[in-house]
């Protein structure tokens, strides 16, 4: 698998994904590791908690709809313990109830809500904008689509 390295030794980042389903973690750990991230990945929000405990995440991509501890619960001490965590909510399906989520998402803090199912291009640019500052090149998305 190509690596496109986005970033430097000095920037790089460390990406948390929180999703119940154990392909979207594993699809978007790897999503993220091309991109030259380090990855860590939890089930629900009381594991991503602790992780946040064992190493400070520069970025959460955040499901909503989870066992255990969801993700509205999880977004809201994540924002009330560390502001300045950027977090990328995202959930699925076409109910009416996964829209209201995301509007009270968008409420509590989320820095950006995506509906899924979602392309990886859309979901990298959306993570380059808040890690880096800036939106990946067209030939950075490029190579990552290869």
């Amino acid at each position: 698998m190509e690596t496109t390295e986005v970033t430097t030794r000095s920037t790089l980042k460390h990406v948390l994904v929180v999703d119940d389903d154990e392909l979207v973690r594993t699809l978007t750990k790897e999503l993220f590791e091309r991109i030259g991230c380090t990855v860590a990945v939890a089930e629900n929000g009381n594991v991503a908690l602790a992780e946040i405990l064992s190493r400070m995440p520069d970025l959460i991509i955040l499901d909503i709809i989870m066992p255990e501890k969801e993700g509205i619960e999880t977004l809201v001490r994540v924002k009330r313990d560390y502001p300045n965590l950027k977090v990328i909510v995202i959930s699925g399906g076409g109910r009416k109830r996964v829209d209201d989520l995301l509007v009270i998402a968008d409420r509590f803090g989320a820095d950006v809500v995506l509906k899924k199912p979602i392309k990886s291009a859309i979901l990298i640019d959306h993570a380059a904008q808040l890690l880096w500052g800036r939106r990946l090149t067209r030939d950075e998305t490029d190579r990552m689509s290869n």
